[in-house]
């Protein structure tokens, strides 16, 4: 067992994490970037929200404090940094060279967490100025859980520090100044793209100005600059696209668009002028339609899978709004991916004879369920689904059916055979 409030927590999640050889789950197709994302983003630690660690990593955290919590998903973005970048397994010698890098890392950018304090040994571990330095690094209030802004602004910033180390584990030369300017320039721009959607959402923007103030707080920009910053919601938005993406890491592109996506959604309606200003935003970021989609469905997927944990989110969206909007951007998606999906379905030869089976017998539950199986598992090999996690209960065989093209079925199937009327109340989750 591993208690995360107690000393020494980071050796014995060392210990614990060892036997986990978490990259042999993931895509070996997809880039470093694009693989770490796809292992962190349902943890919700790039919403600032700490959900759970990465399913890979088989160690329960449901008792565990919120704040604990969240510095162990921290820490384990770091190493999961460290060992995909570096295509290794994650061994105990391998977790603890992870360690002293992700130390050295905070060294340059955040001494005066690092510094040891009067009462301390002289001598500490790599593991142990971590513990310090996380305790420090992570803050948690009693609201924060309570209310939109005041708990996406709290953490939100914290996989700043995850895109920061990737920039470091690139590039380990940088000097200290180097990495601070990076930091400071990306809470930069995220302060000027989350005063565009300020601005332009005119019925919520008195409630949110305060928030957005506290916002600029919590960044590491100095007084004069956070007090310029706040006042930039301000301005006209046509305005604020000033910044050059074409240089700058896919993951923190994406990261840009999910955060802005997020602050979008917050609103139970998305406006024209905010649809235009994310359209806009994604083309300046350089990543095209699919990958504009691929945010919104990132946000809402993480939502309705971890739909009793985010209270703060429920208060904004409702879970059928949620439900239908996340199915529309399905079809959207799988447009694209149709020709794919196509042959997949038609090279499954389980899956088309229980399909034309369902012509001449209702089928039983158990094959609807390999059905609705067959069907979700060609799903996770289309890109956009191989990079996030699917919100599996949304996706029963009625929802299934009406993402998916027809001309993807046998041309004598008929869909309804494998749904039942609602007034038969069968199992919702085979049968919807």
């Amino acid at each position: 067992m591993m208690d995360p409030t107690e000393k020494k927590w980071i050796d014995k999640y060392i210990e614990l994490r060892s036997v986990y050889d978490f990259s042999a789950k993931l895509d070996p197709k997809l880039y470093f970037e694009k693989k770490l994302y796809k292992y962190l983003q349902p943890s919700g630690i790039i919403y600032g929200h700490p959900i759970d660690l990465p399913k890979e990593i088989e160690i329960d955290t449901t008792a565990w404090p919120v704040k604990e919590r969240l510095q162990v998903i921290l820490f384990e973005s770091l190493l999961a940094s460290y060992l995909l970048k570096n295509n290794l397994k994650g061994s105990t010698a391998e977790l603890n060279s992870a360690v002293i890098e992700i130390e050295s890392f905070y060294n340059k950018t955040s001494p005066q967490l690092t510094k040891k304090s009067f009462f301390e040994s002289s001598k500490r571990s790599e593991a142990q100025i971590l513990e310090k330095l996380f305790a420090k690094r992570v803050s948690v209030k009693a609201e924060w859980n309570s209310n939109f802004w005041q708990g996406f602004f709290h953490n939100i910033l914290l996989f700043c520090d995850i895109i920061v180390f990737v920039e470091y584990l690139n590039n380990p030369k940088l000097s200290s100044k180097d990495l601070m300017d990076y930091l400071k320039n990306m809470h930069i721009q995220i302060i000027h793209l989350l005063s565009i959607n300020l601005n332009i959402n005119k019925d919520t923007k008195e409630i949110n100005v305060k928030y957005f103030q506290y916002f600029v707080e919590s960044t590491i920009l100095n007084k004069q600059d956070k007090k310029e910053a706040s006042n930039w919601h301000k301005e006209s938005y046509e305005s604020k696209f000033q910044y050059n993406y074409n240089k700058t890491a896919w993951l923190k592109r994406k990261y840009l668009l999910d955060l802005v996506a997020l602050s979008v959604w917050a609103d139970k309606s998305v406006s024209l002028l905010e649809k235009e200003m994310m359209a806009e935003l994604a083309q300046r970021l350089n990543l095209d339609k699919i990958e504009l989609d691929e945010s919104g469905f990132a946000v809402e997927s993480f939502v309705l899978c971890n739909w009793n944990k985010v209270h703060y989110l429920q208060k904004k969206q409702t879970y059928l709004v949620l439900s239908k909007r996340i199915t529309r951007r399905l079809q959207n998606i799988i447009e694209k991916y149709s020709g794919f999906i196509k042959t997949e379905i038609a090279e499954n030869n389980e899956l088309i004879a229980l399909l034309k089976t369902s012509q001449e017998r209702n089928l039983s539950i158990e094959e609807k369920n390999i059905v609705r199986t067959q069907l979700v598992d060609i799903l996770k090999f289309v890109p956009t689904f191989a990079m996030l996690a699917m919100p599996m209960p949304l996706l029963t065989i009625p929802i299934l059916l009406k993402i998916l093209p027809k001309d993807m079925f046998p041309s004598s199937f008929n869909p309804n055979s494998l749904t039942v009327p609602r007034n038969l109340k069968r199992n919702n989750i085979i049968e919807g």
